[in-house]
């Protein structure tokens, strides 16, 4: 489970051997969210885009960052 970065309680993964579209994984202990890298969309997720937006302010800032990672484990 590579975790890329953790803001405040949230831990920002992208998991080697996962499915297409490219994206990563919001987790903390309350919640989990799966948000595409492309546009950062949620795709799926268990709270509320209020207890996400440090997570996805950190992806916004950090793009290449995700976009590497991905390529990384993915091709």
């Amino acid at each position: 489970m590579p975790t890329i970065a953790t803001v405040q309680n949230i831990a920002i993964r992208v998991y080697p051997n996962d499915h297409p579209p490219a994206h990563f994984h919001l987790i903390s202990p309350e919640f989990h969210a799966k948000v595409s890298i492309d546009g950062l969309v949620i795709l799926e997720t268990s709270t509320s885009e209020r207890n996400l937006r440090p997570g996805l302010a950190w992806a916004a800032e950090n793009l290449d960052m995700l976009k590497a990672a991905w390529r990384r484990y993915h091709g």
